[in-house]
């Protein structure tokens, strides 16, 4: 498999986002297809799971995530897409799945997670509407607190964060909604890994 670093930009650089940006909407199901065709289509032996499996089988209540990606029969990454209210949610199902004592022994070999987080509405300041707010800054110490609580581990995550911008002269038919108004401008990547030096974070953007 190739190195973290590599997985961050070839996810950025080759997914096609061109859909995501042309999607308007709450397009939860498309970004996960995105990151599953990413995937999918990079190697011939790799596929998914959609959804996920559960961290632990046979438990009442274990969640279980957007989709696992496969390489040769073996769960490598876990995806979880999720709308900025709830992203903490997320992150809480996916730490699920690298807790060696919450899991099943068949995610043994994971090696990295993808979060993906989205805004679902724009902003709203008295009766005006404004570009989404999406704070970053917590979610990405969020992410660096899950990996340093695994830092033990050569784990690898992968927070993307897809921006929107509000349109209040879109066309007609998107006027309907306001959630339909906010459009897809840009995805930002984050790659945060535990190495035997430490911490090491990359940053990629398309």
């Amino acid at each position: 498999m190739a190195n973290s670093q590599n997985l961050l930009e070839s996810l950025i650089k080759n997914g096609n986002w061109e859909v995501a940006f042309k999607t308007f909407g709450n397009n939860h199901n498309t970004l996960i297809g995105l990151i599953v065709e990413w995937w999918t289509l990079s190697y011939p032996n790799r596929y998914a799971l959609e959804p996920g499996i559960s961290y632990r089988q046979g438990v009442k209540g274990a969640g279980r995530c957007d989709a696992i990606l496969v390489e040769n029969h073996t769960p490598k990454g876990i995806v979880e897409v999720q709308g900025v209210r709830t992203y903490r949610k997320a992150i809480e199902r996916m730490e699920n799945y690298f807790n060696p004592n919450s899991r099943d022994k068949i995610y043994n070999k994971l090696e990295f997670g993808i979060l993906l987080v989205y805004p679902t509405e724009p902003s709203l300041e008295g009766r005006i509407f404004g570009d989404p707010k999406i704070p970053e800054n917590n979610i990405l110490q969020s992410i660096k607190d899950f990996s340093q609580r695994y830092n033990k581990t050569l784990l690898t995550l992968i927070l993307l964060i897809l921006e929107k911008k509000f349109e209040k002269n879109c066309p007609e038919i998107r006027r309907r909604n306001t959630f339909l108004q906010i459009s897809p401008i840009k995805i930002k990547g984050y790659l945060i890994r535990n190495t035997k030096n430490g911490v090491e974070i990359a940053y990629e953007e398309r």
